[in-house]
C-alpha cells in the first residue's frame, strides 16, 4: 500500500534540494556583490575592474552622477604614481610624487602645475596640507565646488586614490546587520510554534496574534528585502 508513495516522496525531496541549492546560489551571489572591493567616488561606488596579470595598474569603474566613471592608478616607480579620472567623456591626469621625511606628497595636474602639497601620516591616517588644517582620512568627503567636481576631482581625493586610502567594499554593514537581526527575529517567531500567539498583552496567551505582531509578520519580509537591497 505504501509503495506508490515513494516516487512522490522522492520528488518532494528533489524539489526541496533544488530550492536549497537555489537559495545558496542567491546567498553566494549577494555576498559576492556585498564584499566586492572598490573605491568611493563622490558618493558612488566604483568596483575594481579586471586587469592583466603582472601589471602595475589598478582600475576602477562604475556609474557616477552622469554616466560611466573610470579611474586608473598606475605605479610608475617607488615615488611616482599616475592617476587618470574619466568622467562625462573627459579625462584628467595627475602625477603624485612622494618622498622625504614623514612621506611628503606633491600632486601635479596634466599641465605639470602643482595642485597639492602636504604630508601624509599613514599611522594616524592624517593628511596635512602645507597650508591648511589636518584632514582625517576616514572622515573625509570630497568637495563639490565651482572648481572641483566629478570631472575635475578634489586634489585630496586624488591623493587618497593614489595611495589606495579611499578603498572600501560595496556593502553597507549597518543596513546588513539590521536586516539580519530582523530576519532572525522573523524566523524565530515563524519557527517556534504559537510563539506569536503567546506574545500578547503583558505576555498573556491570545487566541489570535496581537495586531502589532500580525502587522510585523506581514511587513517584516518586505522591510528585510528593502534593507538588504539598501545594503548594496
Amino acid at each position: 500500500m505504501d509503495m506508490p508513495q515513494k516516487p512522490t516522496r522522492n520528488k518532494k525531496r528533489i524539489t526541496q534540494g533544488l530550492m536549497v541549492l537555489m537559495l545558496l546560489a542567491v546567498i553566494a551571489t549577494y555576498l559576492g556583490l556585498f564584499l566586492q572591493k572598490g573605491m568611493d567616488f563622490y558618493g558612488h561606488f566604483l568596483r575594481v575592474a579586471p586587469t592583466e596579470s603582472g601589471t602595475t595598474v589598478t582600475r576602477y569603474e562604475g556609474q557616477g552622477e552622469k554616466g560611466l566613471v573610470t579611474v586608473a592608478v598606475t605605479l610608475l616607480n617607488q615615488q611616482d604614481t599616475l592617476v587618470e579620472f574619466t568622467s562625462r567623456g573627459e579625462t584628467m591626469e595627475y602625477v603624485q610624487e612622494t618622498g622625504g621625511e614623514g612621506k611628503e606628497v606633491r600632486l601635479y595636474d596634466g599641465s605639470n602645475a602643482l595642485v597639492f602639497s602636504g604630508v601624509l601620516d599613514l599611522e594616524k591616517r592624517i593628511l596635512t596640507p602645507i597650508s591648511g588644517e589636518p584632514i582625517l582620512i576616514d572622515r573625509y568627503h570630497p568637495q563639490v565646488t565651482e572648481e572641483h567636481s566629478d570631472v575635475h576631482p578634489d586634489p585630496v581625493l586624488v591623493v587618497l586614490t593614489a595611495e589606495g586610502l579611499n578603498g572600501r567594499i560595496r556593502g553597507d554593514w549597518s543596513y546588513f546587520i539590521l536586516a539580519t537581526v530582523l530576519l532572525g527575529l522573523y524566523g524565530a517567531i515563524r519557527g517556534i510554534p504559537r510563539l506569536h500567539l503567546k506574545m500578547g498583552y503583558a505576555g498573556k496567551p491570545q487566541d489570535h496574534p496581537h495586531p502589532v505582531m500580525r502587522g510585523f509578520l506581514l511587513l517584516a519580509p518586505w522591510v528585510i528585502l528593502y534593507l538588504y537591497f539598501r545594503a548594496l
